[in-house]
């Protein structure tokens, strides 16, 4: 699995996310890599949100 960002999501990361919590997002990915559902037309690419600690996913983060 290879992971991508962008140059605003990495920005946005620094301001929001520890390593920890990205650590284990990246590992959940890894894990589990079949999660959420596959965007249509989009090659296989699959969206998903991801719960903050104290946030819940509503106040999460959403991934491509």
């Amino acid at each position: 699995m290879r992971f991508v960002e962008t140059p605003a999501f990495t920005a946005a990361l620094r301001r929001h996310r520890d390593d920890e919590t990205y650590r284990a997002l990246q590992l959940a990915l890894l894990l589990r890599p079949a999660q959420g559902p596959i965007i249509q037309g989009g090659a296989g690419l699959r969206k998903l949100r991801w719960a903050v600690p104290g946030r819940g996913k509503r106040g999460g983060v959403r991934l491509i």
